[in-house]
């Protein structure tokens, strides 16, 4: 019968922090309508409106005085062009990928790998940075109501960016609705005060502010310098920031409901329409009322136009905060569109091999929670390092997204120009022209801005894609020993080597007769008590009255238990066969006893390592065994029934491995178990299983894992075993690597597994490895049992 498991105090925590986990069949209802999706995808864009027009003018103001207020509204008016052309192209690449139209895609499917590895890449980069400067923003915002400190900013500011990731952390829809409401907030008072302040302005009721009263309480100071084109170019690549999260929305067409490329292109162009009129009209109000920015950025640009189209009057003051709450609320949230699309863009270079596999796997609450995380990690980093200053982080900003832009639409013009399809002329002006357009742009921005920081990305992002294809090239070595070859069909249903076991013996107690009942059970051609240290007479009387089954042999033990144990199985002329060491432990073992025998136990694998076929186990009595007392001597049995079930992720040579140990146990029974938390993947391994299952010779049950807990899905199977006479053997197949840096591209869910069984009575954990990167064992395919608990 099956039984719910305890998984322990984390667990716990976990579902008291995240709710209960999302079965996986919920990920179809996990979609987003088009106002929420609104939201959720282009606050980004959207809140550029608070920062763009101010940073074009910190460029201007200290360079050509007041002039700046002549050139702010221009430039802005080619921000917003450039913005049109990008929204036309992104059309036509949801369009050509309604399942997800980002810049890795687009590039890998037209231009190759490597191109599409420096998109992602640079895409990343800006998630990161853009994650940084709206959480900044966002305190910038507050300290114009209120005035803070730069540690508190940064304070501030790192608090709101894990504030975020935990909203995301709660799941897609989740999060949408938490970020619905500010965005809308934001744009109506937005809206309200542009509307207000064009009207008091035609109107002649508000005019220019004193350009020496601004700089004396903190404005900057002009310069009257001549208007020249670098300073007009640096001009509008501060403002260029205005443009991005453009592509945010063909990152996340799987979220939209169906049809999901229709959706979000009405959301794109929704976006592009608010975007290009706020803009223009916070501009536009700039320049009129010629605002000064304030030089330590306590006070925002848009917050002392809300203050003059306001008033000081009551309702004006509540206007005014509003609009601050409002912006603040945005600015902060806008970070969700990184956290929306930078996980899913981070699982595409992991699912490509590029990035750790990790990244592709979905948590609680079915979103890719490791890239939440990192990406959290990744944006403070940033912000503690540049203070939480807006202005030091905007040079690192945009240079990202436009080499994605680029890349993205040289990428759907070679489309158009391959498939030929219907409208491909038109597909392709439009694609080419938003090539050449953010082509100029990323160069323009690369060069005015390389000495104010861009140089750091110039420099970095080069230096990931080096490493991703590090990445890549790691993955493929693991594959290329994985995958099933002639020779593993040749030999997959070879029959049984010997089999020896080796009982550690230190005193003749329930333990040690457990783990000698496990050792008949397992069923090995030669079984073996072994004692180091030399002869113990008490021990060797106590054996022989005992009359147990399995010789006791002593050895010397002056050397490192493992040393010893490989002399003696090198004497033996074993060392081909499958050897399994079984170290007997208590089951209540206090954790401290539990730790230090877990390394000794490390220890004695290590020593052991050479060996091609030896391992380890460790089995822990759980109560009685099956012995029965006549006249002071025991009978000692195996388990009337053993079971042998091999957890499967993959059909490789590992699991090749695993099943071959299996038949070496000579259980009663031997079934393969799949936990299957991606569907997609649990088909891919039905049918390999299907076309080369016979190399295992074993069948395959596959276990529903909604909830992606696959402790609990496996604690779930196994209990339909227990039946007090049954034991249980579960096999899980590891890989070993010849680097420990390579284990930062795995996961450690065999360990978890491990320690989820260690308290089950009668069920053996047992560990085969595969040794990656070892020529010897590359060549041997050989049998090697190893670590295992109990």
């Amino acid at each position: 019968m099956e039984r719910d498991v305890d998984l322990g105090t984390g667990y716990a925590f976990k579902r008291l922090l995240l709710g209960r986990p999302l079965a996986t069949s919920r990920l179809e209802h996990e979609r987003l309508g088009r106002p929420t999706a609104l939201a959720v995808f282009s606050s980004d864009n959207m809140t550029s409106v608070a920062y763009a027009t101010e940073e074009i003018l910190r460029v201007l103001i200290p360079a050509v005085g007041i002039l700046a207020f002549s050139y702010v509204l221009p430039i802005s008016a080619v921000i917003v062009l450039i913005e049109a052309i990008l929204i036309f192209s992104y059309r036509q690449t949801i369009k050509a990928y309604p399942t997800a139209g980002g810049a890795y895609i687009v590039t890998k499917d037209n231009l190759g790998l490597l191109p599409a590895q420096l998109a992602g890449v640079a895409l990343l980069v800006d998630y990161v940075l853009t994650v940084s400067v709206s959480t900044a923003a966002g305190v910038q915002a507050i300290s114009s109501v209120v005035p803070l400190g730069v540690p508190l900013r940064v304070v501030f500011s790192l608090a709101f960016v894990w504030m975020i990731a935990y909203g995301n952390l709660l799941g897609v829809r989740e999060s949408g609705k938490i970020f619905a409401a500010p965005t809308y907030l934001f744009i109506v008072s937005l809206g309200l005060t542009c509307v207000m302040g064009i009207y008091e302005v035609l109107s002649g009721h508000l005019h220019a502010f004193p350009i020496q009263q601004q700089v004396a309480h903190g404005g900057l100071s002009p310069f009257a310098g001549a208007v020249t084109v670098f300073i007009l170019l640096r001009a509008f690549a501060s403002g260029g920031a205005a443009v991005t999260g453009v592509e945010a929305i063909s990152n996340g067409v799987p979220a939209f409901r169906k049809p999901e490329w229709r959706n979000a292109q009405i959301t794109l162009v929704w976006m592009g329409l608010i975007l290009g009129s706020s803009f223009l009209a916070v501009s536009f109000l700039a320049s009129r009322l010629q605002v000064i920015p304030i030089a330590d950025e306590s006070k925002s640009v848009l917050a002392t136009i809300a203050e003059a189209v306001y008033g000081t009057g009551a309702v004006g003051r509540l206007l005014f905060l509003v609009l601050q709450i409002g912006t603040t609320l945005i600015l902060i949230l806008a970070a969700n569109t990184s956290f929306a699309d930078f996980p899913r863009l981070a699982s595409f270079h992991a699912g490509d091999a590029f990035m750790p596999r990790q990244l592709t796997k979905r948590g609680h609450r079915l979103v890719f929670s490791n890239g939440i995380v990192a990406l959290a990690a990744a944006a403070s980093l940033v912000i503690v390092a540049f203070s939480a200053s807006v202005t030091k982080m905007i040079p690192l900003y945009a240079l990202g997204v436009f080499t994605s832009f680029t890349l993205s639409q040289s990428g759907m013009a070679k489309r158009h120009l391959r498939l030929r399809e219907k409208g491909w002329k038109f597909g392709l002006f439009v694609n080419g022209l938003g090539a050449i357009a953010t082509l100029v742009v990323a160069i323009v921005i690369a060069i005015v801005k390389f000495a104010g920081g861009a140089w750091i990305v110039m420099v970095f992002v080069p230096i990931l894609v080096a490493l991703l294809v590090r990445v890549n090239k790691t993955y493929e070595a693991e594959d290329e020993q994985l995958v099933i070859g002639p020779e593993d069909r040749a030999n997959g249903g070879a029959t049984r080597t010997d089999h020896t076991a080796l009982v550690l013996v230190d005193e003749l107690d329930a333990d040690t007769l457990h783990a000698a009942q496990y050792a008949l059970t397992i069923r090995p051609t030669r079984a073996t008590a072994l004692h180091l240290g030399g002869r113990d007479p008490e021990l060797e009387a106590a054996w022989k009255d005992a009359g147990l089954r399995i010789p006791l042999v002593a050895i010397p033990g002056d050397e490192r238990p493992g040393r010893a144990i490989a002399r003696y199985l090198r004497g033996l002329g074993v060392t081909g066969e499958q050897v399994t060491v079984i170290l007997p432990a208590p089951a209540d073992e206090p954790f401290l006893a539990r730790l230090r025998r877990m390394h000794a136990w490390s220890g004695l694998a290590e020593s052991l390592r050479d060996l091609p076929n030896v391992g380890v186990v460790i089995v822990r009595a759980h109560g009685a065994t099956a012995d029965a007392a006549q006249h002071h001597r025991l009978q000692l049995s195996p388990r009337r029934r053993h079971v042998a079930l091999i957890l499967v992720e993959d059909l490789d040579r590992a699991t090749l491995k695993a099943s071959r140990y299996a038949r070496g146990i000579q259980a009663l029974e031997v079934r393969a178990i799949h936990a299957a938390s991606d569907p997609d993947r649990a088909r891919m391994l039905i049918d390999q299983w299907i076309a080369f299952g016979y190399l295992a010779g074993i069948p395959l049950d596959v276990e529903e894992c909604n909830d992606r807990n696959i402790e609990r899905s496996l604690r779930r199977y196994v209990s339909r075993f227990e039946d007090g006479t049954t034991e249980v053997t579960l096999i899980l197949p590891r890989r070993h690597f010849p680097k420990r840096r390579h284990l930062l591209l795995h996961d450690r869910t065999s360990r978890r597994i491990a320690g989820a069984f260690a308290e089950e009575p009668h069920v053996d954990v047992v560990v085969v490895p595969y040794h990656l990167g070892a020529g010897r064992e590359h060549r041997m395919r050989k049998l090697a049992p190893a670590a295992a608990t109990r």
